[in-house]
């Protein structure tokens, strides 16, 4: 019973005030809970109804929030790009809309390393430079 669900539960208390009220002379001490019972079933069966009626309008309220932001995004998107042509995209106007201003600075350098000597090993296994960069004598 721990694990079940709302309606295994709805239909077990269904059935069970059902069979009280249908053996009320050998339980009317029961009766009264029975009908009790039968009442709370109503009301939460109601209630899960009405679960179900605004999860439904929870959904597609969602749906139309997630088209109007779209659509806002759109709209803003065509905002900003007017305001960047009219005023230009380095105007510092432009951070009185709270966009940034492309401002033209210096780029990055690019700096490539030198490339590495490499030393050739003659045949006795000792190192040999090019005669061309020894220093003269």
């Amino acid at each position: 019973m721990a694990n079940e669900t709302y309606q295994d539960s709805f239909g077990r208390w269904r059935r069970l005030s059902t069979a009280v009220v249908a053996n009320a002379d050998d339980l009317p001490h029961l009766v009264g809970r029975a009908q009790r019972l039968i009442l709370v079933l109503d009301e939460v069966e109601g209630a899960v109804t009405e679960q179900a009626v605004h999860t439904a309008s929870k959904q597609e309220v969602s749906q139309q929030i997630k088209g109007l932001v779209a659509r806002g995004r759109t709209i803003a998107s065509f905002l900003v790009t007017g305001i960047r042509e009219h005023y230009g995209k380095g105007s510092e106007k432009l951070a009185e809309f709270k966009i940034q201003p492309r401002r033209g600075g210096q780029g990055q350098v690019v700096v490539e390393p030198p490339a590495p000597e490499i030393a050739q090993v003659g045949t006795e296994g000792e190192p040999q430079t090019d005669p061309e960069t020894l220093p003269k004598q």
